[in-house]
């Protein structure tokens, strides 16, 4: 659409929201146009669009004499020494391309131990150790080849996202699999949190637009219960992060052809809830310049910061964000909703909110864009290209991003200054698939698998210990 159809969309939107069916049905006429209620128009509302002018313009007066001071009450975490320098190569695996790597403690016997398990392109799950000793192997057990593999800390169980958009759970213990449908298509990503000892919230993301959260009842092991809800948006995700914040289940997430986040929160009925959207580009009110490949976040004094991988090329962006306080969103909503802000446990009202779009993403709706909470963007100096997949993961308690390139290098990320201050050399071409891990004695440690060199490499502090028995 060109400019003016734009702000005509804008307009008649506006007059169609405020019921002014006269004022509309005219500017119609006068310009021989129908609006469509989905095609013409445009994700924000004219509002919206005034309102976050109108919010700049008293930034910029309030700032005028410190343009530092944007933002400056969020400081960004530091990063913290030792980090991984060592690396060792693990057991070969011929020419397997590895598709997935994950890092947890698997119950194989007795007692739990620290793992990795690696999926690999002829539909085959490898455990080993810390140090690369294989311990157990599922050659073509289950019907497609995992995209995603995930453990559920200190059991036996692995929860693994197919191709064919199923879930299959194994048991490493008795080879026993069960399975459910989670998505119509392929399974790009899932994340898992335990509610309790047995129930805990998969929230995946496949080609079929959903963003599915699954309720899983662990409490009999051998029948093991599904239940699902699915939020479907406008084009298909690119990816997602699950954590929670202020005693809430939140779940972050972008799409194709938007570098807006989408935050999303589970309700009472254990459905998904849209609360608002974050802005990644406050240069324009475009919101298609580029989209997010990559999500992470961090917990720092009681703020929470969102860090997006960006599809810039030649280089990765790292953008990272604060997400508003819950309780700044609950008050939006009240206002939205007419209702009374009665100041009794805001978080619950947020909660029990009853939302026209909790299952399906629409242009004409009254999410709200939440723009001025950047606190920094930086070329991470990754190269990539449009094939490329963005990889990054969080440092725990020591602060700082790890970025998995396509030119092999592992780079560590200080938020604070928004420097390169480590740079690891792993492979030979791009890096298929990548794991961070902090072991039970402290150890940070990275695992990363090449997809042109078929290797798969250990970075740790200090030199790896050797394996008991």
């Amino acid at each position: 659409m060109s400019i003016n159809e734009i702000v005509e969309s804008l307009i008649a939107q506006y007059l169609s929201e405020r019921g002014l069916k006269e004022s509309l049905a005219a500017f119609k006429l006068e310009l021989n146009r129908t609006f469509s209620d989905n095609r013409d128009l445009l994700e924000e509302r004219l509002y919206d669009i005034v309102e976050d002018r109108y919010k700049f313009l008293e930034l910029k007066k309030a700032n005028e004499d410190d343009p530092q001071a944007l933002n400056n009450s969020v400081a960004l975490p530091v990063w913290k020494l030792p980090n991984p320098v060592i690396g060792e190569e693990l057991v070969p695996l011929g020419s397997d391309l590895v598709v997935s790597t994950t890092v947890g403690n698997l119950k194989l016997s007795d007692q739990p131990s620290s793992c990795i398990v690696i999926s690999t392109s002829s539909n085959e799950l490898q455990v080993f150790d810390l140090n690369g000793v294989k311990l157990a192997g599922f050659q073509k057990v289950l019907k497609s080849i995992s995209k995603v593999v995930l453990i559920i800390d200190s059991s036996p169980l692995l929860l693994c996202g197919g191709m064919d958009g199923q879930l299959s759970i194994l048991n490493v213990a008795t080879k026993e699999i069960q399975s459910f449908q989670l998505h119509g298509r392929l399974l790009s990503d899932m994340k898992y949190l335990p509610i309790d000892d047995s129930h805990g919230y998969l929230v995946s993301v496949g080609m079929d637009n959903n963003v599915t959260l699954t309720t899983i009842d662990f409490t009999d092991i051998k029948n093991i219960q599904f239940s699902k809800s699915q939020f479907k948006m406008l084009t298909r995700p690119t990816c997602i992060d699950f954590f929670t914040f202020q005693n809430h289940f939140l779940v972050i997430a972008n799409r194709v052809d938007t570098s807006l986040i989408s935050v999303f929160i589970v309700n009472d009925e254990k459905k998904l809830v849209e609360l608002c959207r974050l802005s990644t580009d406050d240069s324009e009110f475009s919101s298609h310049g580029f989209q997010i490949g990559a999500l992470a976040h961090h917990i720092t004094e009681e703020k929470l910061l969102i860090s997006a991988a960006t599809n810039h090329i030649p280089y990765m962006r790292l953008i990272t964000l604060v997400l508003p306080d819950l309780n700044e969103l609950i008050d939006y909503w009240i206002k939205e909703e007419g209702k009374e802000n009665t100041e009794e446990d805001l978080l619950l009202q947020l909660r029990s909110l009853s939302i026209n779009q909790v299952h399906e993403q629409q242009f004409t709706n009254k999410t709200h864009v939440i723009r001025n909470v950047i606190l920094s963007s930086v070329n991470t100096s990754a190269p990539q290209d449009k094939y490329s997949v963005q990889q990054i993961a969080t440092r725990d308690s020591k602060n700082g991003v790890w970025i998995f390139s396509d030119d092999g290098v592992i780079r560590g990320l200080n938020l604070s200054s928004g420097t390169i201050i480590e740079e690891l050399k792993s492979h030979e071409g791009r890096i298929k698939s990548a794991a961070a891990f902090t072991s039970n004695d402290g150890d940070e440690l990275l695992f990363t698998s090449g997809a042109t060199d078929r290797r798969t490499k250990r970075w740790s502090v200090t030199p790896p210990r050797p394996s008991s028995g």
